[in-house]
């Protein structure tokens, strides 16, 4: 079968696909059993055939005859003697070389990829189909097709290099915004932790100013409870002398009704205090004023009242110092005890009227068992204003803690925002690193 031999045309999108009808070329091919004569007059015929391939009777490939032997043939001096010679030129068995084959599904990468496992002797491949000739593609075909596979392969690293160049400059740009907002937050949050350690550390202070002068003011109370539970002994001791001597002083009966009504004000005026600090101003007040009334008490009674002028001239020092030190913790815990700030300011006096030596035993003898009431009453609102007062003590004490505790975090919180602030520089170098890398690749 004669062919013209034609170049086919070549895709660029087939490296991937079955070989296609224009990459196959059309060949010349020759019997198996033709003579050596026929082959040459087919490459003399065709000069710029290379390869000739040998068909048997079902149209498979068995092999292929060289240009080149053929020439080496016909340059030999001997050549047109050897020809002649029946056993040398009457058969062309004996110049066919084998040649590679490969099926028609082939893609073009696998096909260029065979060839070059065929080495520089190689002058193309024999293409079939279940076994059947489909034609050759010449070497020149090859080449080309792997000249273009390098050119497709060369333009796509391009395009990927251009896209990588390109999102490499998009990430440093979202890359160096995002640094640049993550250390402006480390920053801000570095700065705000400072100011809560400087805060924490003040409340600190003040909590613990504030624990002091509880626990003063606590230790006060106990000694005005444990004095009241005393002017209470004392005054029931005044009770029994003055009884002694009621009969004679039957006018003072008046005395200790107006003394009992004074009184029941004074009660009710210490009940409506507010507040632990409120309620140990009052009762210093009414103390106050029960010494002063005591020790006028102690005056008219002469001898027998002496000792209790004495007990009532110490409730009196022990009640200033009292107020003394409800105004100091009123001053240190106006923030936490608002209730503590004001203390009673009115407090009505006992109206003394003695209309009669008479009345005066009795007056006396009531008021005293009234006050010691009274005192003991104080002692128990003491002695709660004292629980009160070590709740207080250790409230301040918590918050103390808490101050410390939220200082040490505050200075944690600002370690944390500096390691932050280094690592987003630190992170902006090894991006500026990074892009420079992929933009050397």
């Amino acid at each position: 079968m004669f062919h013209d031999v034609r170049t086919p045309a070549i895709s660029a999108n087939d490296c991937d696909r079955p070989l296609e009808i224009g990459i196959i070329s059309r060949h010349v091919t020759i019997h198996r059993n033709a003579q050596l004569v026929d082959a040459i007059e087919i490459f003399q015929q065709s000069p710029d055939l290379r390869i000739l391939p040998v068909l048997d009777d079902g149209n498979r490939p068995v092999g292929v005859v060289f240009e080149r032997d053929i020439r080496a043939i016909l340059f030999n001096p001997f050549g047109h003697a050897l020809l002649k010679n029946p056993s040398f030129g009457a058969s062309l068995d004996r110049h066919v070389r084998p040649c590679p084959a490969v099926d028609r599904r082939i893609s073009v990468n696998d096909l260029i990829e065979r060839h070059a496992a065929e080495g520089e002797g190689c002058e193309g491949l024999i293409v079939t189909s279940a076994g059947q000739f489909q034609g050759m593609i010449p070497n020149r075909i090859i080449l080309r097709l792997a000249a273009r596979r390098e050119t497709q392969a060369v333009l796509r690293r391009t395009a990927r290099f251009e896209r990588v160049d390109s999102a490499s400059r998009d990430f440093n740009a979202v890359a160096v915004a995002l640094i640049l907002e993550l250390k402006t937050a480390a920053d801000h949050l570095s700065g705000t932790a400072a100011a809560m350690a400087e805060r924490a550390a003040l409340n600190g202070g003040e909590a613990a100013i504030v624990v002091n002068t509880t626990r003063q003011v606590a230790a006060n109370m106990g000694e005005v409870a444990q004095r009241s539970r005393d002017l209470a002994g004392t005054l029931e001791q005044a009770s029994e002398t003055s009884g002694k001597v009621r009969s004679a002083t039957d006018n003072a009966i008046e005395l200790v009704t107006k003394s009992g009504l004074q009184t029941g004000t004074l009660t009710k005026a210490a009940d409506e205090i507010e507040g632990v600090t409120a309620l140990i101003d009052g009762i210093a007040r009414a103390t106050h004023m029960l010494s002063i009334n005591a020790a006028v008490e102690a005056a008219r009674a002469g001898d027998a009242g002496r000792g209790f002028a004495v007990v009532a001239s110490e409730i009196k020092l022990l009640a200033g110092q009292t107020r003394s030190a409800a105004a100091d913790i009123a001053l240190r815990i106006a923030n936490i005890r608002s209730a503590i700030s004001q203390v009673g300011r009115g407090h009505q006096s006992m109206e003394a009227a003695v209309a009669a030596v008479e009345d005066m035993s009795a007056s006396i003898m009531e008021a005293i068992e009234r006050q010691s009431a009274f005192t003991l009453s104080v002692a128990r609102h003491i002695e709660e204003a004292a629980g009160a007062t070590d709740r207080i003590h250790g409230s301040a004490g918590k918050i103390g803690q808490n101050a410390m505790a939220a200082a040490d975090g505050a200075s944690e919180m600002h370690d944390l925002a500096t390691s932050l602030s280094a690592r987003a520089q630190d992170l902006q170098h090894h991006v500026s690193d990074f892009i420079t890398a992929v933009a050397d690749a």
